[in-house]
């Protein structure tokens, strides 16, 4: 592998890692200040982060929007969705 390619990798680990800090530095600022928020404000939270609602005769899932970036593989279970669900392998 060349040099530039191995620096290019860990750059972008050093920025998916801190893009995840931030992710989680907002959930918690989130979490924390729910309370504070009016109903509609929830509401408005609530749907920007919600991709479907599907109400079957025993379950109810949720799919929220979010990007995983087409790098990220847990290498135990394989690559992952956008939804953050695995992949079936072939």
């Amino acid at each position: 592998m060349q040099i530039s390619i191995v620096e290019g990798e860990i750059l972008a680990l050093k920025q998916n890692e801190e893009s995840s800090k931030y992710l989680f530095t907002e959930a918690q600022n989130l979490y924390e200040r729910w309370n504070t928020f009016t109903k509609e404000e929830k509401r408005d939270i609530i749907e920007s982060i919600t991709d479907s609602i599907v109400v079957d005769k025993e379950d109810i899932t949720i799919n929220l929007k979010y990007l995983v970036p087409t790098s990220f593989i847990n290498k135990s279970n394989g690559p992952r969705n956008s939804m953050g669900s695995l992949r079936p392998q072939a």
